[in-house]
């Protein structure tokens, strides 16, 4: 077996065990977050989310394994790729666009923003 950040896998492992998320058969993985932050979110009350270091990490993990694709790719219907992955954020925080948005654009992942009541 590979040797994996432990804190990936852990995260992961905990939802889904790293062989099988490898053995993916389905046209996307499609991983989604509601927010990160280094800090303590008063608005954020039932559930945990990741810190940077964290997504990062998972986010260095999905580029080893797949590639990314956008929203456009992704609504084509032409025939994907092998192991792809598209990232959506669905509440609309400021976070998306302080925290999550520049880390993506640093590392070239493509993602889907919506905002709240719409998607």
């Amino acid at each position: 077996m590979h040797k994996f950040p432990r804190l990936v896998s852990s995260q992961l492992g905990k939802l889904i065990p790293i062989k099988s998320l490898l053995k993916i058969n389905t046209p996307v993985f499609q991983p989604f977050y509601h927010v990160v932050s280094n800090d303590k979110l008063p608005h954020i009350l039932n559930y945990n989310y990741r810190n940077t270091y964290q997504f990062e990490k998972e986010l260095d993990f999905y580029l080893k394994y797949f590639k990314p694709i956008s929203l456009s790719e992704l609504m084509t219907g032409k025939k994907l790729p092998k192991k792809v992955f598209h990232l959506s954020f669905d509440d609309g925080l400021k976070e998306c666009a302080e925290i999550i948005a520049p880390i993506l654009f640093k590392k070239g992942i493509p993602a889907t923003f919506c905002k709240p009541r719409i998607c």
